[in-house]
């Protein structure tokens, strides 16, 4: 668990790593740490790529109902 603690003072990026992302995901929809950990690869690879199509429609209709205006 340390070793995460020395990767954390070391990345230059301010942005989330992959894995923190998708915890964090999982988390939102109220998976705990340990449910996660249970879950299979292909059902996180289908939870980040239904986020993606969903979060890509939001932004298409945003911007279709900003041409609107």
């Amino acid at each position: 668990m340390l070793d995460g603690l020395a990767n954390l003072a070391t990345r230059k990026s301010k942005e989330p790593s992959n894995v923190a992302f998708i915890r964090y995901l999982f988390f939102t929809m109220g998976i705990d740490e340990e449910g996660f950990n249970k879950s299979s690869i292909p059902y996180i690879m289908e939870i980040m790529e239904t986020h993606k199509y969903v979060k890509d429609q939001e932004e298409k209709e945003s911007k279709k109902a900003a041409r609107k205006k």
